[in-house]
């Protein structure tokens, strides 16, 4: 158990030698009952759409650099210099030289036109794909949100009422089989009845925890079911 313990620490990127957690379940939060809250994290500072921002603002910036090759290219050019006085005291004037020029694409033209329409035409079929991802990202939210009140129905269900219920059952056969009232077999089958819907509350447990773990995943929001997450600070410490 210590050994395990210590690999999840590590894991984890904790101190394997601090304080141990509870290996006891934590309390599932209550989901609200709108995904508006959820929602609201598909925005553009989203991660996934900022990546994909930023992949349309560079083909843009490209398709800009690809159509300014096509204006002509001025060329200054400038030299001085300073000439030295010859033997016998003869001075001599410096001398300076300047240039211009001028480079005009012309066979690379086309070509370049070419690759800025390519690059435009990229951008555009980013801006849809970054939509698309958008709403992709609202579609999953809100199927993870139904999932995860779903679950929620189905514990409080079965947590305060059904398995309860049950229970009581199985208390009132032991009761009726000590008085002789009923026999054994009706005792079994309460236990095995009560033992069926513990079941089932576990699963809808486990269903409810992959659900907000989904929502977690998909929009970082721990605050809304009370995670605080680890903050990363620079350089990965």
């Amino acid at each position: 158990m210590a050994e395990a313990r210590a690999l999840l620490a590590t894991l984890r990127g904790a101190d394997p030698g601090g304080a141990a957690d509870s290996l006891a379940a934590p309390p599932l939060a209550e989901v609200s009952a709108s995904p508006d809250p959820w929602l609201a994290a598909v925005a553009a500072s989203h991660p996934r759409l900022r990546e994909l921002e930023a992949q349309v603002g560079r083909y843009r910036d490209e398709a800009s650099a690809a159509r300014r090759r096509t204006w002509p290219d001025l060329e200054l050019r400038g030299s001085y210099g300073w000439r030295e006085t010859l033997a016998g005291g003869i001075p001599q004037e410096d001398l300076f030289s300047a240039t211009v020029g001028f480079t005009v694409p012309v066979f690379a033209a086309q070509r370049e036109r070419s690759e800025g329409a390519e690059m435009d035409a990229l951008a555009r079929a980013g801006v849809s794909e970054r939509r698309a991802a958008e709403l992709e990202l609202r579609r999953q939210v809100v199927a993870a949100h139904a999932a995860a009140a779903a679950a929620g129905r189905a514990v409080h269900l079965l947590a305060d009422t059904v398995v309860v219920t049950e229970r009581g059952a199985v208390e009132a056969a032991w009761s009726a089989y000590r008085t002789g009232a009923t026999d054994l077999w009706r005792v079994f089958e309460a236990t095995h009845s009560v033992y069926g819907e513990e079941v089932a509350l576990v699963r809808a447990r486990r269903d409810l925890a992959r659900a907000e773990g989904r929502l977690l995943s998909l929009t970082g929001r721990g605050d809304l079911l009370g995670v605080a997450l680890p903050v990363v600070k620079e350089g990965g410490r």
